[in-house]
């Protein structure tokens, strides 16, 4: 593991949100979009994902790490037998995944495919 990034929250409505962690903790996002937003709080980011219709999520914080050779980490722990799901590309050079451990805890991992 090279770090972690942050954790992500799946939110209802991006802009209800934002506007809570501005008014509640003074803090600007250093990104700020509809379906994504981060808040810097001592170089660990909260992230705001905003949910898609229809799908259903935990109510959890989903904690980030940063990890190159994701498109390799996936097919490895796929091929470990954990419950591993979601490799997808963001953005050029930005790949990401997700694993649910024993408890049904959501982590993800974020990096160079």
């Amino acid at each position: 593991m090279k770090s972690t990034y942050g954790t992500m929250y799946y939110v209802d409505n991006m802009t209800d949100a934002v506007s809570f962690y501005k008014k509640t903790y003074g803090a600007e996002p250093t990104y700020e979009s509809s379906d994504w937003t981060e808040f810097d709080f001592a170089g660990h980011k909260l992230c705001l994902h905003g949910k898609a219709d229809g799908q259903s999520y935990d109510a959890n914080g989903v904690l980030i790490f940063n990890q190159d050779g994701i498109k390799g980490l996936f097919e490895k722990r796929k091929g470990d037998g954990l419950n591993v799901f979601g490799l997808h590309e963001i953005h050029p050079e930005g790949w990401t995944f997700h694993i649910k451990d024993n408890s049904g805890n959501e982590l993800s991992f974020y990096g160079k495919p």
